[in-house]
């Protein structure tokens, strides 16, 4: 990997006659093993003599596809089990429902499966929530309640607006802390708690309180029971209502993947650095500490590490538009996962007759070779086929919302 990096920094990284100084830095995405070995290398050589022999010149961040396959995996971790095949509304028993072979429990050996399956599942849960909104007996039957009756464009866009939002509410949001008592709760946390020894003529004070009581009971004698040790513990599940639960972390982490899902489409920049603060939490949450750690070295980066322009580059200088238009970006790491299945391609064809400096010819010809195999297909009007069967979107959506209504999803006791 230090190879690697000195190439790169040998090659790409402008600066003065004698390499004194760094005139521009350049960046180097990856998934986050590259971006792990790739600190580790530039540790490694952190005592050079100069800032370019010290790699300074290269920034190390994390690409989004990698970060969004993770994100999928962690969700199918949760939500997608084997033994719930008997239930009605699990994505293992709507896989098996829509006949989707191509979705695994391994979300890296088939993606886009899995992320296709995964987005119509989400969509029928958000459309039953909608028929329970609007008070709907099916998706094409008139709305009984939240109407918003007859208006202009604007007022009835407006309407329309904050009859979402209220949807939201509703049926994702739910109760949340107010903004204000959370704030409370973060001073509270931060001032220094002292724990006094409850013997009356002790003076004692301990910064934590198993300490306080292992100092009352060995010193004093006194064995005090804390009544709200009880309020901490977990609620009892069998009072808990599994259905309502397993629906909202749906339709909650489904649309927050779709989200992001959404940003890189758009190119948005600053939505996905808005998005990774709450994957960071979910992904500490889920034990996934690693891709926890790079959300909050992104931030790092962003608002500290970096000057405002290296932060600016790096804030939007995250998706490329390979064919063009409008909401058609992909992350950049994805780009070079297609250029490195092409490259793959052309060596095949050499057998045993493949050399590492075959293979380099290769890789650095093999752009120009898939451009030129484009230009002449699209000359010639040769249409690729698909290796894909055509499916229905629409059809399994309305296969989703039939079962997740036959359950009554959203119609348990912990609906507000």
């Amino acid at each position: 990997m230090l190879e690697i990096l000195q190439h790169c920094n040998e090659e790409y990284i402008p600066t003065n006659e004698d390499k004194s100084k760094i005139l521009q830095k350049i960046q180097v995405g990856g998934d986050h093993l590259t971006i792990e070995r790739a600190i580790s290398a530039v540790n490694a050589v952190g005592d050079a003599d100069n800032p370019y022999e010290r790699l300074q010149g290269l920034v190390l961040k994390h690409e989004d596809f990698h970060c969004e396959m993770n994100f999928l995996q962690m969700l199918f971790d949760y939500l997608y089990k084997s033994e719930s095949v008997g239930d009605l509304g699990t994505l293992y028993q709507l896989k098996a429902r829509m006949n989707r072979k191509d979705v695994s429990e391994k979300v890296n050996k088939s993606y886009h499966g899995c992320e296709a399956f995964f987005s119509t599942v989400v969509d029928g849960y958000v459309v039953y929530a909608a028929m329970e909104f609007f008070g709907m007996d099916s998706p094409h039957s008139t709305p009984s309640l939240n109407t918003m009756g007859p208006s202009n464009i604007v007022s009835q866009k407006q309407k329309l607006y904050d009859a979402v939002e209220k949807l939201v509410e509703e049926y994702i949001l739910l109760k949340v802390q107010p903004t204000a008592t959370l704030f409370n709760d973060i001073e509270q946390s931060e001032i220094p708690q002292r724990y006094e020894c409850r013997y009356p003529e002790c003076n004692n004070q301990y910064v934590h309180e198993k300490r306080r009581n292992n100092h009352d009971v060995s010193v004093h004698g006194l064995h005090i029971t804390n009544h709200c040790e009880g309020d901490r513990s977990p609620r009892d599940p069998r009072n808990e209502d599994g259905i309502f639960n397993y629906s909202h972390n749906i339709v909650k982490t489904g649309l927050l993947f779709k989200d992001f899902q959404d940003a890189v489409k758009e190119g948005d920049g600053a939505r996905v650095e808005y998005l990774w603060k709450f994957m960071m939490l979910l992904f500490k949450v889920a034990g996934k500490t690693k891709y926890a750690l790079a959300a909050a070295r992104l931030h790092a980066q962003l608002h500290s590490l970096l000057t405002p322009r290296e932060a600016h580059s790096l804030r939007w200088n995250r998706t490329v538009s390979v064919k063009g238009g409008l909401g058609r970006n992909i992350p950049i790491d994805q780009a070079m996962e297609h250029s490195v299945k092409n490259t793959k391609d052309l060596m095949y064809g050499q057998g045993a007759n493949l050399s590492f400096k075959i293979a380099q010819t290769f890789s650095r010809a093999s752009d120009d070779v898939n451009s030129i195999i484009k230009n002449f297909d699209q000359g010639n009007h040769v249409r690729r086929e698909s290796s894909k069967h055509k499916r229905r979107e629409d059809s399994d959506i309305f296969t989703v919302v039939e079962i997740v209504k036959e359950i009554k999803a959203f119609n348990g006791e912990n609906t507000p």
